[in-house]
Parts: structure tokens; C-alpha cells; sequence
């Protein structure tokens, strides 16, 4: 089991099933929203068709953004080049 694998309470998993284009998610430290914002945006890359869908996903922290990109690369292998992620900063 990966380090990160464990169920959401139904406010996090109500982001992850959002319908909206873009969401921000905003919590304490430790609250689960790398996990949270990984779990949308392996949901989304899942769902979407073909390979022309990308996803932006922003952080404000540079270990939020690698913790990001690191379970995304673990869970989506190639497909994780369809995920930039970044600092707001480095945008």
C-alpha cells in the first residue's frame, strides 16, 4: 500500500468528483488536499478521451507541487506528462 492510499471524508471526496473546470482547494496543513487534488487529477486524466486533454495543477509550495507530481508519475505512468505541475510562482 502506498503511503498516500486512504479514504477520503465526503467533503474531500466531493472535490475529487467536482464537475467544475478549475477548483481551488484551500485547507489547514496535513488536511489531504495534495491527496485530494492528485485523486481529481488522476480522475480527470482518466476520464478525459484521447491524449489532447491536460491538466494545470498549481501549488504555492515547491514540496506541494514535487509531492504532487510525484503520486501523479506513481499512479498515471505516462500519462502524467499530460499534468503540468507547478508553483503559482513558477508559472
Amino acid at each position: 500500500m502506498r503511503s498516500f492510499d486512504f479514504a477520503l471524508d465526503p467533503e474531500q471526496q466531493k472535490i475529487v468528483d467536482a464537475t467544475e473546470r478549475a477548483i481551488q482547494v484551500c485547507a489547514g496543513a496535513g488536511s489531504g488536499k495534495t491527496e485530494v487534488v492528485a485523486r481529481r487529477v488522476e480522475r480527470l486524466i482518466d476520464e478525459s478521451e484521447g491524449g489532447h486533454f491536460h491538466v494545470l495543477a498549481l501549488s504555492y509550495t515547491v514540496k506541494a507541487a514535487e509531492a504532487l507530481r510525484h503520486r501523479l508519475e506513481v499512479r498515471l505512468g505516462n500519462r502524467a506528462r499530460r499534468v503540468r505541475t507547478e508553483t503559482i510562482h513558477s508559472l
